[in-house]
Parts: C-alpha cells; structure tokens; sequence
C-alpha cells in the first residue's frame, strides 16, 4: 500500500557499478536499472534530464555528487480509500523520507541538498516507472561536504 518509492543514481561510488537503481523493499536491495559503464548512452540521457552540463554553474555540485536518491511516488495508490486525501499523503510521505535523509546525512557528516529541478519526463522514462501517476516528485544530491 505503501506509494513511495525510492531510487539511487550511483555517481561516485566505487563499490557497485554507476548507474540507476531500484530500492527493493521486499528484499532490502538495490536493483541495477540502468548501467552507465555498460551504455554511457544512459548517463548522457541522464546529464540532459537533470539539466547538468546545459547548467554546469547551477547551485547543485554536480560534478562532486556521489550519488543522487529519487523519491517517487505513485500519487493516486491511496485514493481509492482515502480520495483526494490520498494524494496530500503521497506528498507527506516524500517530505517525510527527504527530512529523514537530512538527517541521516548529518548524522553521517555528509553534504546534501534536496532539488525538484529535473526534466520529470525524462527522469520517468530512466527510471522506467511504468504508471504514468508515478511520478519523480524529489531528488537529492548526497556526496562529501566541500
């Protein structure tokens, strides 16, 4: 029932392959969706979504970032029981999960900021969300404190 999901864009870390990943609740793990070393077609298709090298200036330290979490949620699972209410409760669920990841990444003694600045469209189809109300609503840029 639950309607967010999260997902991880591996940058800088050199443990596991980089590329797009699915968290698995079910089996707490990631799941590879897009290689980026295998096809660097997908991180040029990515670098145009999140709008990094047409805005390499941008706020966001792009080129630093060790890895990018997504948080999506399919916006209408809850309404069938609780309407339109539903929908606010998706958006209380990312804000939720985006505050516990500040903190997670203070506590850790990370750098971290959250943005909504992405081609949602573009995003939707890397992370190949099939529902079209599952949305990318939040991303966040994670990597060592400058």
């Amino acid at each position: 029932m639950y309607s967010c999901e999260v997902y991880i864009v591996n940058n800088k870390i050199k443990e596991i392959p980089r590329g797009m990943y699915r968290y698995n609740i079910h089996n707490s793990e990631l799941e590879l969706i897009r290689n980026f070393d295998e096809h660097p077609e997908y991180f040029e298709a990515f670098d145009k979504a999140m709008l990094i090298s047409s805005n390499p200036k941008g706020s966001i330290d792009h080129e630093n970032t060790s890895f990018y979490i997504f948080y999506t949620s399919i916006i209408n699972k809850h309404s069938f029981k609780y309407q339109d209410f539903g929908t606010l409760l998706s958006f209380i669920e990312i804000g939720e999960l985006v505050h516990s990841a500040y903190l997670t990444a203070s506590t850790l003694d990370l750098g971290c900021c959250a943005f909504g600045g992405f081609l949602n469209n573009r995003i939707h189809d890397l992370l190949d969300l099939k529902n079209p109300l599952h949305l990318p609503l939040m991303c966040m840029s994670v990597g060592n404190k400058l």
